[in-house]
């Protein structure tokens, strides 16, 4: 037995803590894989807009 492990008196109670554990860290996992992609398109995209705004000063 690990001391990491959720301790209850009721092993089917201990299940469902780990399976909701698990499917909080599943979830997570699925927002963080996109975040890098999405972090360039908007660094971009803010590039282009303040870009666009030196060029119509300047013209």
């Amino acid at each position: 037995m690990k001391n990491s492990e959720p301790k209850s008196c009721d092993p089917y109670v201990d299940s469902l803590i780990r399976n909701a554990d698990a499917k909080e860290a599943r979830a997570f996992l699925k927002i963080l894989k996109p975040l890098p992609f999405l972090i360039v398109i908007i660094a971009v995209f803010f590039f282009w807009v303040s870009f666009s705004r030196l060029l119509s000063q300047v013209a």
